[in-house]
């Protein structure tokens, strides 16, 4: 993404809704859908033992005996008799180890509370976008100019637009490059969503009805789409918003259609006056 691309919004009645006044739901922390950001996490099957942490236990176990029963049992027969144990006494000691850890890499979580994203995708056709963020196919996408002042930080309006990270493993603690890792990144699973979030302190953001709100500027909407499944109540009041107001009249207008014979989704001119090309 240069900054001059379009990226696309998603959603349904509420994002209809805030266009006619001028701007975008934003997503603020407490309504982030990630397990990984709420109440506690568990240990699991992804991290093992290692030889070196089981006998460093061992001896710190070995070590904590009263002095009366070190003199009457070696270590060696210690351990012996521990490795009877071992698949119990691994589970307790992965959980002390995961415990300490977490206490040393917990994630910022006052840091991250007070930002707010807006969520892009980078295309109007991606099925995975639709179902998850356009109302089960049945909501509205919207093309912003991604080179807009919108997009852009500005002395005292701090914003960050980043590609989100995809991968196996978290990253905890903050970096210069990735200040808000809670933010940007998500599992290999949803790789597909191909996402952009837009950052900002909340804050900054307008606040109404617990939520809050991202101010639109002129001229930033360039395409509008209607999701395959939806209605023609929708269809008639994206209409109206074009019809009404006056800074989406210019916007290209497209009803997504599947394809017939692949997974794949078309995006064809809603009608002829205002709109001459097929995507």
């Amino acid at each position: 993404m240069t900054g001059h691309g379009l990226l696309y919004c998603y959603g349904g009645y509420e994002l209809l809704s805030a266009l006619k006044r001028n701007e975008l739901p934003l997503t603020d922390f407490a309504d982030l859908p990630s397990p990984w950001l709420r109440g506690e996490t568990g240990v699991g099957n992804e991290i093992e033992l290692t030889e070196d942490q089981w006998q460093q236990a061992l001896q710190a176990r070995y070590a904590a005996l009263p002095e009366h029963i070190r003199a009457a049992v070696d270590f060696a027969y210690f351990a012996a008799q521990m490795e009877l144990k071992r698949d119990q006494l691994s589970a307790e000691i992965l959980q002390t180890l995961v415990a300490d850890q977490q206490a040393d890499e917990a994630l910022d979580l006052a840091r991250h509370e007070g930002v707010t994203v807006l969520r892009l995708l980078e295309s109007p056709l991606n099925p995975l976008g639709w179902q998850l963020l356009g109302e089960g196919y049945q909501g509205l996408c919207i093309g912003l100019q991604s080179g807009q002042a919108l997009f852009q930080a500005t002395a005292g309006q701090p914003r960050l637009l980043r590609h989100v990270r995809y991968g196996p493993h978290r990253t905890l603690q903050a970096t210069d490059a990735l200040p808000f890792p809670g933010w940007f990144e998500e599992p290999e699973a949803l790789s597909a969503m191909q996402e952009w979030r837009l950052a900002l302190p909340r804050r900054q953001a307008r606040q109404r009805d617990g939520r809050s709100w991202l101010p639109l500027g002129t001229a930033v909407v360039s395409e509008l789409y209607l999701g395959p499944g939806a209605d023609d109540e929708l269809a008639d009041a994206v209409r109206d918003l074009q019809r009404l107001y006056q800074r989406y009249r210019q916007a290209r207008r497209y009803s997504v259609r599947a394809a017939q014979r692949s997974f794949s989704l078309q995006g064809r001119p809603d009608n002829d006056d205002n709109n001459r090309s097929e995507t």
